[in-house]
């Protein structure tokens, strides 16, 4: 009786994922076989695939409700999908918040509708009488073979990574992503090593007084020179690192670099020029990066202003619950208030709201270079872009545009109001050193 309890509960340990009390990919991989022949007995012509479901706004999520709520949601979720005639079996992921699906359809086109709508039908929670999305991914990957099972669930999973922060609900693997696979691994398993090595570089992008050419700030940006790949180029490694979260630490290097960098110009007489450092949304649910942040203000002594920080305006999507909100208030508020300026970055990419430029502690905005390339052949985009660079003026907010390659950019931009742009035409990502330079020519330094 003891060996049989202690057997089952090493079954239990051993095939369940206790924390959402479903089968996990073990048992899963176990009983493949059966599932396959039995599907493919009852419907031989359809075809297997693994889709992941993925909830790529986990981190906000866990900050706004419970684990605990969290859980009960995706569990419910997996009931829901089990009932469905499509889903031959559905198991825990090996990621949190996560769940993976054996699917049966007779086309991807038909797969993708499926996945599509159950997003659309059970993808949310219920909180204060309201249906709030849990901004869920799916990831697809037909299955060829009964042995296959981990392989395309791991691209299943790189199919769901690839549409994270896209409005993209579904993606299907393809073999193009092979490449993205080997490079995404190779980048996990040096990125630590290269930040330790100095492999990383901050570049400077000079933002300019469109009338005078003169530079009046520049934002930082980084660049990974490694031994191993050769350079990369940010959108090459920064989806990743933002997926593992290790843009955090690279966040606060570059950081570094920018402070040390205005220390050393007001050390030497230089007149000081507000730098920017891009900020990831993940550092709202960061633990203790308001006293990180606070503490390298304390340490360089630099004016308020000299260090701006560009907030993307994708780390306010859950802007309207109160609890985020007043989350989001305080932290810019204390950063505000330490000597940060503060820089609404690519605003009008997204769900923009208005909201923000009252509730937060603003003393800029960076509009988003779609909403200047649209405006170039829309009449009505031209009166958007330049309404929003009146409204900033209004609340008497710096405002920027970035993304200019064209004279006739800058012309419009001049008509709407505009003195202040960023872009290829006129000032291109350099290393610091020729960035001095350049200040030296625009400036007169």
């Amino acid at each position: 009786y003891m060996r049989r309890r202690h057997m089952m509960a090493i079954q239990q340990m051993a095939f369940m994922d206790n924390r959402y009390q479903l089968p996990n990919m073990l048992w899963l991989e176990q009983e493949m076989r059966s599932i396959w022949e039995e599907a493919k007995r009852q419907e031989p012509k359809s075809s297997i695939y693994v889709a992941v479901f993925d909830m790529s706004s986990r981190d906000s999520m866990l900050e706004l409700y419970s684990r605990h709520k969290l859980d009960n949601r995706l569990r419910e979720t997996a009931m829901h999908l089990q009932e469905e005639d499509w889903v031959l079996q559905t198991a825990a992921g090996i990621n949190t918040l996560q769940l993976v699906c054996l699917c049966q359809a007779g086309s991807i086109e038909e797969m993708v509708t499926y996945a599509a709508e159950s997003v659309a039908t059970y993808g949310y929670i219920e909180h204060d009488d309201a249906r709030i999305s849990l901004h869920i991914k799916v990831g697809l990957c037909e299955l060829k073979n009964e042995n296959q099972l981990l392989m395309a669930e791991e691209k299943a999973d790189m199919a769901c990574r690839k549409i994270m922060g896209t409005m993209d609900i579904v993606k299907l693997y393809d073999e193009k992503m092979d490449k993205y696979l080997h490079l995404e691994q190779h980048i996990e398993s040096s990125m630590e090593q290269a930040l330790s090595d100095g492999e990383f570089n901050v570049w400077y992008q000079g933002q300019y007084d469109i009338m005078t050419r003169r530079i009046v700030g520049a934002e930082s940006l980084i660049r990974w020179q490694s031994k191993e790949m050769g350079f990369l180029s940010p959108e090459k490694f920064l989806p990743s690192l933002e997926m593992n979260g290790f843009i955090i630490p690279l966040d606060h290097y570059v950081l570094k670099q920018v402070m040390m960098t205005q220390k050393h110009r007001l050390n030497e007489g230089c007149q000081l020029l507000p730098l920017s450092v891009n900020q990831s949304r993940l550092h709202i649910t960061e633990d203790g990066y308001l006293r990180h942040m606070k503490d390298l203000m304390e340490k360089y002594q630099l004016p308020p202003g000299a260090i701006q920080l560009e907030i993307p305006e994708a780390m306010f999507a859950n802007f309207h619950q109160k609890s985020y909100r007043d989350h989001a208030v305080f932290l810019m508020e204390s950063l505000h208030k330490a000597g940060y300026g503060i820089v609404l970055d690519n605003f009008g990419a997204g769900t923009s709201s208005l909201t923000l430029l009252d509730y937060l502690p603003l003393d800029a905005i960076k509009i988003a270079p779609t909403l200047l390339y649209a405006a170039q052949s829309s009449e009505g985009m031209r009166e958007v872009l330049a309404g929003m660079i009146n409204i900033a003026h209004k609340l008497k907010l710096e405002v920027s545009v970035g993304g200019i390659e064209t004279v006739e950019q800058e012309q419009m931009l001049l008509a709407m109001g505009c003195r202040t742009g960023q872009g290829f035409l006129n000032a291109r990502p350099v290393p610091k050193s020729k960035f001095l330079e350049m200040l030296k020519e625009r400036n007169g330094e």
